[in-house]
């Protein structure tokens, strides 16, 4: 089994992959300091919790993932208390469809659904996952 990449290798990866200087992901966080972001890619320095999401933002990262990773690293007994509480962080593409859902849904109790209505949104799930990921599962 392949070892979880840490907090610092992500961190590192990412800063590649968006092609920032250390400088602008600082400056868009709001860290004082540019250097404390070669802190967080070594590893000498920890993410905190509150500004993940600015720092997911900044180098183009799922906010979920990055505040997995860092709780899983750096507060492993909060991580297990969310894991084991069945929470599932999601990220706001899929509020937006939450939202969208439960106003359509509204007043409708949740074994209201038809076949039909099942059908319909697995096809659209469907449709999304093929245009997206060029297939469908």
């Amino acid at each position: 089994m392949a070892k979880e990449m840490t907090v610092a290798e992500f961190i590192s990866l990412a800063l590649v992959e968006c092609g920032k200087t250390q400088k602008e992901i600082a400056r868009e966080v709001g860290f004082v300091r540019p250097n404390f972001i070669s802190m967080l890619k070594t590893g000498d320095a920890q993410v905190p919790p509150a500004r993940v999401p600015e720092l997911a933002e900044a180098l183009g990262v799922s906010r979920s993932e990055l505040m997995r990773r860092v709780l899983a690293q750096d507060h492993p007994e909060i991580w297990r208390a969310i894991r084991d509480s069945g929470y599932d962080p999601i990220e706001l593409h899929e509020v937006e469809l939450l939202d969208k859902f439960r106003a359509a849904t509204r007043d409708v109790t949740e074994d209201a659904f038809d076949a039909f209505e099942h059908q319909l949104l697995e096809a659209t799930f469907e449709i999304i996952a093929w245009r997206r990921l060029g297939r469908a599962d």
